[in-house]
């Protein structure tokens, strides 16, 4: 299974990786990654942030995973604590700074 949600960044999803999409049981695409055209297409529910990802069994939704995506701290991170019994939550913890936002982290940082 694939979480798909930056398509477009070369970084994220490079030719290999682009190659790789076509052997893949299951992809799940998120954000732009949905409208585009990609194997095995699978959306998403939309989140905030389009990084942000919550898989669940349709028969266990109590078994929540949570993948962070580049993200930051903000509102929508607690209302999805709220929305979903999250069990297990995976954080993008890369702390990447761009010159753009100045000394400011594009994602979470441990």
């Amino acid at each position: 299974m694939i979480l798909l949600s930056h398509d477009h960044h070369l970084d994220n999803l490079d030719h290999s990786g682009r190659k790789f999409l076509s052997s893949a049981p299951r992809v799940y695409r998120r954000g732009g990654a949905a409208r585009r055209k990609c194997a095995r297409p699978c959306s998403l529910a939309k989140c905030q942030h389009p990084a942000s990802i919550v898989v669940f069994p349709a028969d266990a939704p109590e078994s929540a995973i949570y993948f962070s995506g580049d993200t930051v701290w903000f509102d929508g991170v607690a209302e999805v604590a709220r929305r979903f019994p999250i069990r297990t939550a995976v954080l993008f913890m890369g702390a990447a700074r761009v010159p753009a936002v100045g000394p400011f982290a594009l994602t979470m940082t441990a």
